[in-house]
C-alpha cells in the first residue's frame, strides 16, 4: 500500500487516481472504470458481430445443402416407384394372360380381374385398354408413339406417372413419365426409355 501511494507520487497523481493502460494516461477512478466499460462494449460488440456472420455462413450453408439434397432425394424416390410400377405392371400381364387361357378372351377392363383395380404409387388406377376386340371407336384412345404408330395390336396397359395426366401420343408432355406395356409385352418401362430405343 506504502509502495503504491510512493508511485502515484513519483508518478505526479493524486490520491484516487491511477493509469489506465490502454491509453498510457492518468484519470481519476470513475473515469478509468467508464473507459473500461467502454472498451469492455466494444470487444462485445466485435465478438457479437463476428457471432452473426458465423450463424448467416453457417444458415447459408445448410440451406445450399437442402437445395442439392432434396431434389436428389426426391429424383431416388421416384425412380424406385417407378420400378415398383413396373414389377406392378408385369404381375398386371400375368394375371391378364392368366384371364386370357381360362376365357378364351381379352378382358373388357381390369375389373373382370380385380375386385378393386390396382393403383400405381401415387395413388392413380392402372390404365387398360383391350384393342383386338374392340371397334373403330377406340382408336382416339389407343396409345401411340407419335400419332400413326400403335404401342401394341392386343391391349395398352400403363400408369399415368408422377404428374398423373396422360395424352394418347407417347411424345406428348404429360406423357413423358408414363410407365407403359408396348410391343405387345416384349416392353414395359418408363416412357422416355421407349421413345429414346426407338429413336435411335
Amino acid at each position: 500500500m506504502h509502495d503504491t501511494f510512493l508511485r502515484h507520487i513519483a508518478r505526479g497523481l493524486r490520491p484516487g487516481e491511477k493509469i489506465i493502460e490502454e491509453t498510457g494516461r492518468y484519470y481519476p477512478d470513475e473515469v478509468c472504470v467508464k473507459q473500461r466499460e467502454h472498451i469492455s462494449i466494444q470487444v462485445n460488440q466485435r465478438q457479437t458481430g463476428f457471432s452473426t456472420m458465423e450463424m448467416v455462413l453457417t444458415v447459408s450453408v445448410v440451406l445450399l445443402m437442402f437445395s442439392l439434397v432434396i431434389p436428389a432425394a426426391r429424383e431416388i424416390v421416384n425412380k424406385t416407384r417407378s420400378d415398383n410400377v413396373v414389377v406392378d405392371l408385369e404381375k398386371i400381364q400375368s394375371d391378364i394372360n392368366d384371364f386370357i387361357t381360362i376365357n378364351r378372351r381379352l378382358p373388357d377392363s381390369l375389373a373382370e380381374i380385380y375386385a378393386d383395380i390396382p393403383r400405381d404409387p401415387w395413388g392413380n388406377k392402372f390404365k387398360y385398354l383391350n384393342i383386338a376386340d374392340s371397334d373403330e371407336s377406340i382408336k382416339f384412345k389407343v396409345r401411340k408413339y407419335k400419332f400413326i404408330k400403335n404401342l401394341n395390336s392386343d391391349y395398352d396397359l400403363f400408369s399415368v406417372g408422377i404428374d398423373g395426366e396422360s395424352v394418347q401420343p407417347l411424345i406428348g408432355k404429360s406423357s413423358r413419365d408414363d410407365i407403359v406395356r408396348a410391343k405387345n409385352g416384349l416392353f414395359i418401362g418408363p416412357a422416355e426409355e421407349l421413345i429414346k430405343s426407338i429413336n435411335e
